[in-house]
């Protein structure tokens, strides 16, 4: 079963215009999980793709201060030694 306080951070990152594959890829879990809970399922459970759990709040605090900039998130993340990604090789920087 996926937490309220994960749930809601689904929630509050697809407000703000954050897309499926990027939510899934900043709470570790798989995409179909996030867009069950965007469409409403309570009863899902979250399959995790990566162990970022633990981080989730300071994820979802930085987004916030961040207005919703995903580039400027990650940079943060990573700054606080956080791997927003998960991959641990920062493949996304080609």
């Amino acid at each position: 079963m996926i937490s309220d306080e994960i749930r809601h951070g689904i929630w509050v990152m697809h407000a703000k215009g954050m897309k499926i594959r990027q939510i899934s890829r900043s709470l570790g879990g798989a995409r179909n999980t996030v867009r069950t809970v965007i469409h409403g399922d309570p009863n899902v459970e979250m399959e995790p793709s990566s162990s970022c759990e633990k981080e989730l709040p300071v994820i979802v605090e930085t987004y916030h201060t961040c207005q919703g900039n995903v580039v400027r998130v990650q940079e943060m993340l990573r700054d606080q030694g956080i791997d927003p990604c998960g991959s641990g090789n920062g493949a996304e920087a080609a």
